[in-house]
């Protein structure tokens, strides 16, 4: 497929519709893309995540220091995790633990803007 075939239309679609959880986080660590997959694993709807703070995502024990390991890697773009799968546990909304694996990616813009995206 030539690149005048895929729109962002194409890749919006083929990320709501993909079987994984994919969240994408924009310069300001807040959610802005929540696809089916991702609302199922965590059993929140997507309007309660988009807008807010990616931190409400992840285990309570890393919460507090969220925002300033992501900041950190924004600023060095040194980090242990970006660009790289592990195995994760986090709770869903109804308090289930749940464990899995996270690949996380960093996204730079033609701006200059970097955003994180998470399958």
């Amino acid at each position: 497929m030539s690149k005048s075939h895929l729109s962002a239309e194409v890749l919006l679609s083929a990320l709501e519709q993909a079987i994984d959880a994919t969240v994408i986080i924009d310069d300001r660590n807040n959610v802005i893309f929540f696809n089916k997959a991702a609302e199922n694993l965590w059993g929140l709807p997507k309007q309660d995540v988009i807008g807010k703070n990616v931190s409400a995502l992840v285990p309570l024990v890393h919460r507090a220091d969220h925002d300033s390991f992501i900041d950190k890697n924004r600023r060095s773009g040194v980090s242990k995790i970006v660009g790289t799968s592990r195995e994760v546990e986090f709770s869903r909304a109804d308090g289930e633990y749940v464990c899995g694996e996270l690949s996380l990616s960093k996204v730079l813009t033609g701006e200059g803007r970097i955003y994180y995206m998470g399958v």
